[in-house]
């Protein structure tokens, strides 16, 4: 789903700097999850994306629905266990990915993915492609470039692929 309000802050922070920040702990299994963060999200296939399925974190260059992608040598978290996911870039350079502090990409230029659609920022989550299965995971601790102050009485979200439709939510 596209975050519209992280989307709004990030355009109106102009060129400069910027983050988001997050905790994700998934309610199944590693095999059971895809989660991940695009940027630049014009939809599933045009975008710059970075998440983790049962191999661990990745991201992806989408344009035109394919592109190359890379593996970093950190899983990513199993049920119950939560890892927080720092991506910070500047135009279309990823300058640094972190998961619980350790750097997992750097200096990443995203320009060959479709980037037609700048500080869109949206959240994938998934299943393991078995038709019926689901999947689920708790957000935490979600933080950007320009953010506000949330109100007091907001909970975390819970995120359930069963929960999510149309043409935008592979």
């Amino acid at each position: 789903f596209v975050n519209k309000t992280a989307s709004s802050a990030l355009a109106a922070a102009g060129d400069t700097d910027k983050f988001i920040e997050l905790t994700v702990e998934p309610v199944l299994t590693k095999r059971d999850t895809r989660f991940g963060v695009y940027l630049n999200y014009s939809n599933p296939g045009n975008a710059f994306f970075l998440g983790f399925d049962s191999t661990g974190w990745f991201y992806q260059l989408y344009k035109g629905g394919d592109g190359s992608w890379k593996k970093s040598n950190v899983s990513g978290p199993d049920a119950g266990e939560s890892q927080t996911l720092r991506m910070e870039w500047n135009g279309t350079t990823l300058t640094k990915a972190t998961v619980n502090g350790t750097i997992i990409f750097e200096n990443v230029d995203f320009s060959q993915a479709d980037n037609t659609a700048a500080d869109v920022v949206a959240l994938k989550l998934g299943a393991s492609g078995i038709e019926g299965e689901t999947t689920e995971v708790y957000l935490t601790g979600i933080t950007y470039t320009g953010q506000q102050e949330p109100p007091a009485d907001k909970t975390a979200p819970k995120l359930v692929s069963a929960e999510m439709t149309g043409p935008d939510t592979a």
